[in-house]
């Protein structure tokens, strides 16, 4: 039997076969730039549209009114609850951008971007497939909640950022080891602290990924250490207003309702149902839930999801892509898991041993790009059948994942075409109205949260204002007092207070007295015996004018009616 010669190979083969390969490579990272270049369009297309269609909140104004603070950003802080460096990005970006909804919002939108940007940065760098980057990249795009804080004035968009920096920086030192590395990494945590307080406990996870795993040498080991004590000496004064703030202030008590009507013993399954698919999205967002069946099929998925995620992987065969399978034997398979779940355990055990802290789809957003990242691979696993021992069929994989988009798409379009009530609207309307009838000489006294509101449209329409808050307690901080309805009622120096406010129209000259009309005191009931506590402190204020010689303008009904409707009081002496 003859043996068929083998053919030899070439200087010249070797180099083409090279050129190829070489060719084969270019193109294939050409189209992975292209997709997540194309990613991240999207994602500013979805952060931009209808980024101004809600008025601009009360924290919203809080934050244009501490990043403008006369009295500077850290003193208007110490009766916060916030750090100061995204008041002071704020304040540059005012003064480059202008006060505008869409001025102050873009930032946000920018740094929920830069999450997306980021997500696909630490995948990579941990081992993961870029099959797994590619889809948590374009959950992220879509997500409602990260949309959502895209478009708010308020620091979590920077806080999810600097969060996904700092995993990326992280397992980059664990992987290098170099002091380059471990500088940067210590750069995006000691910048998470001074942007957001819960990022200093939810730091101890690097810890505990460190422990797990993605530390392994006694150098890398010596490195952490003291990159950490270089990044506890840097936060010093954070750690010192943040000890400070909690000890002077009671900006959390508003929490508590909210927090038992949760359930508590559902927090953490609920916010991993809301930092999902989004199938009950609170009402605190303005984000309508998705009815009935689509909200069990947003449960469903998210399930089948993180079964995916989890599901053993089977073993690469000889010669098989790198990309081909999942990454479940590297070092830094427990990060996704450690900070999706270490920051809703924090939140859980600190609302039942200390205080309540727990808000479904706010501080809880912390845990989001970890969760994404699980939900990520599970994706990954559904569409490539071939790298799990749990044989899925390529289209059984593609409608899972289109559905799953199709449920966040479903969930924009319904924000998008939300009716906009008139207590939404209220700040833009009364801006507006105000500048055209009110005067410089004038006294605005705003009951309720209603201050942070006046003041923000006062500065965006550049007439001045002389506004005084009744409780004065409320124009530090929305929510600081008013929260606790039940310590409303149980004061009795509020006739005296109402009195003082009254009457200091007339000690300042006033020529009008405004009173605007807390939102939770609309639509007051006729017999006194129903009101709320917060809608007794709105009539007292206004019966007390009244008694001190205040009336209403009769000469323009017409303008009595408008400001009716805006819950607006014009009286003069």
């Amino acid at each position: 039997m003859t043996s068929t010669p083998s053919t030899p190979i070439t200087p010249s083969a070797t180099a083409s076969t090279l050129r190829s390969a070489s060719l084969l490579r270019s193109r294939f990272s050409s189209q992975r730039l292209q997709l997540v270049l194309a990613l991240l369009c999207l994602a500013a297309g979805l952060r931009a549209a209808n980024i101004d269609r809600l008025d601009v909140w009360l924290d919203e104004a809080h934050t244009v009114l501490t990043a403008t603070s006369p009295r500077g950003i850290l003193a208007a802080l110490h009766s916060d609850t916030n750090p100061p460096l995204y008041f002071y990005i704020m304040k540059l970006w005012i003064h480059l951008f202008g006060l505008s909804a869409l001025a102050i919002r873009s930032f946000s939108l920018l740094a929920g971007i830069g999450t997306i940007a980021a997500l696909g940065l630490w995948l990579r760098e941990s081992g993961a497939s870029w099959r797994t980057a590619a889809w948590t990249m374009a959950l992220a795009t879509v997500a409602p909640l990260q949309i959502h804080y895209s478009q708010e004035a308020r620091s979590y968009s920077l806080a999810c950022l600097l969060l996904t920096l700092s995993l990326w920086t992280f397992t980059r030192a664990a992987n290098r080891g170099s002091v380059l590395a471990w500088s940067l990494h210590g750069l995006t945590v000691v910048a998470s602290f001074y942007t957001h307080n819960l990022l200093v406990p939810i730091a101890a996870g690097f810890w505990m990924a460190a422990a797990l795993g993605s530390i392994r040498s006694r150098k890398q080991w010596r490195a952490m250490i003291l990159t950490y004590l270089a990044i506890a000496l840097a936060a010093i004064p954070e750690f010192l207003l943040l000890f400070n703030q909690a000890g002077g202030s009671g900006g959390m008590a508003w929490i508590r309702p909210i927090w038992l009507a949760t359930p508590p013993a559902l927090a953490i399954p609920r916010s991993l149902e809301v930092l999902g698919l989004g199938g009950d999205m609170p009402t605190t967002l303005l984000w309508p839930s998705l009815p009935g069946m689509l909200h069990v099929l947003a449960i469903a998925l998210t399930a089948i999801l993180l079964i995916a995620a989890f599901w053993p992987a089977q073993k690469p065969q000889p010669n098989a892509s790198v990309e081909s399978h999942s990454d479940d034997g590297h070092s830094h398979r427990w990060l996704p898991v450690i900070f999706t779940l270490w920051p809703l355990l924090f939140l859980f055990l600190y609302s039942i041993f200390k205080t309540p802290i727990y808000v479904l789809a706010r501080y809880d957003v912390l845990a989001q790009p970890a969760y994404l990242a699980l939900l990520g691979a599970g994706l990954a696993r559904l569409t490539a059948p071939s790298a799990t021992r749990w044989r899925t069929p390529v289209v059984a994989g593609g409608l899972i994942a289109a559905a799953a988009f199709a449920l966040m798409l479903l969930s924009l379009y319904a924000r998008w075409n939300l009716t906009l009530s008139e207590q939404l609207t209220r700040f833009t309307h009364r801006g507006e109205y105000l500048q055209m009838a009110g005067s410089p000489d004038d006294l605005i006294i705003c009951t309720g949260l209603e201050a942070s509101g006046v003041l923000y449209q006062a500065q965006l329409r550049g007439f001045p204002a002389r506004v005084i808050s009744f409780p004065r307690e409320t124009l530090l901080h929305p929510g600081w007092f008013l929260s606790n309805e039940a310590l409303i009622a149980q004061h009795d120096q509020w006739p005296a207070e109402a009195a003082a406010a009254c009457q200091l129209a007339s000690t300042l000259n006033a020529k009008r007295l405004w009173i605007i009309e807390d939102a939770a005191a609309w639509n007051m009931p006729s017999d006194l015996a129903n009101f709320t506590p917060r809608q007794a402190l709105t009539a007292l204020l206004e019966s007390t004018a009244k008694q001190l010689g205040y009336h209403e303008r009769p000469d323009n009904p017409v303008n009595r009616q408008t400001e009716a409707a805006m819950h607006i009081m014009c009286l003069e002496r």
